[in-house]
């Protein structure tokens, strides 16, 4: 989200909507990636309900 536009539940009204329509189609979970930097994006979805799930680890081979 672009900071001109954070706080205004502009991402919270979307994940809400999402949701809704993913049960109407039998989706049982929902999952998302966020970068470890990203803090911001990460008590978003905490705060959304999500908990971690998985820790990724990468080896870059070039």
């Amino acid at each position: 989200m672009l900071p001109a536009f954070r706080g205004q539940g502009i991402a919270s009204q979307l994940c809400h909507k999402l949701e809704r329509v993913f049960k109407d189609y039998g989706v049982k979970q929902m999952f998302v990636e966020v970068w470890d930097f990203n803090q911001s994006a990460q008590d978003f979805y905490q705060c959304a309900g999500f908990v971690q799930h998985i820790h990724w680890l990468r080896k870059p081979l070039v």
